[in-house]
């Protein structure tokens, strides 16, 4: 089977992106490559990409750690695992992966292509997964040395926007409300619906009587981050009095 024109386009954009030539493009064609294309494209002579990404999502965290350790030294241990969290997290990497056109590029099925991307959770995680499929490629292609520089350039260079990014809308919320009203927001779980392995949790966060937002999730903890995520974009900054009197 010969490459198509279209195929050979996606890793040339990549490769320019990236600024690495590879030796073995084949490599780069299974990091893009998600197991549910294979189904229907049984003339593909390449594998898919979940091996490259288990490889690639430990030397992205080996280089995180590597990078805070030198660059925070007044950290403690536990504000260097919270800036790690942050910098190897699910929206971190998406956030990358956008700006390497990850989303258009994607070998999926007709079916992972029009719903897998149309769901925002869904499309996160595999752009997440395509970002250390590729780390993983350039390492097993170029070795560690441009295994670093490419590591540095996506995400080590973007260090500070990927911390806000990750910033937890709970932490964000209760800074909010303790600073305006010296309280701290309380959850509370409304309602649990569906069977037990498939369980949906709704919650409300509250400022004393006041219910600042709402949200639902698969987890209490999920739930709760919507909830606040919620509140934070519906709250005017300069007062929670104003959600008060719309109560």
């Amino acid at each position: 089977m010969m490459l198509t024109p279209n195929q050979l386009e996606r890793v040339a954009q990549l490769e320019e992106k990236l600024g690495v030539e590879f030796r073995n493009r084949l490599l780069l064609h299974m990091a893009i490559t998600h197991r549910s294309y294979l189904n229907e494209h049984r003339e593909a002579f390449w594998d898919h990409n979940e091996r490259l990404e288990f490889l690639g999502d430990a030397i992205i965290e080996m280089c995180v750690t590597e990078f805070l350790f030198d660059h925070y030294p007044e950290s403690s241990e536990g504000e260097l695992t919270e800036r790690r969290a942050a910098l190897v997290s699910s929206s971190a990497l998406a956030q990358v992966g956008g700006m390497l056109g990850l989303p258009d590029i994607l070998y999926l099925s007709n079916g992972e292509a029009r719903l897998g991307l149309e769901d925002p959770k869904t499309r996160k995680y595999m752009t997440a997964c395509g970002v250390e499929a590729i780390v993983g490629a350039v390492h097993k292609d170029q070795g560690i040395g441009m295994n670093r520089m490419v590591v540095d350039l996506l995400i080590l260079s973007r260090a500070e926007e990927l911390f806000a990014l990750y910033a937890d809308p709970k932490s964000k919320l209760q800074e909010l409300v303790q600073r305006q009203h010296g309280v701290t927001p309380e959850y509370r779980v409304l309602s649990e619906s569906g069977p037990d392995h498939n369980r949906r949790f709704r919650v409300a966060v509250f400022m004393n009587i006041v219910q600042l937002g709402m949200g639902e999730g698969d987890s209490v903890k999920e739930a709760q981050v919507a909830a606040a995520d919620f509140a934070l974009a519906h709250l005017p900054q300069d007062g929670v009095s104003h959600a008060r009197h719309q109560q």
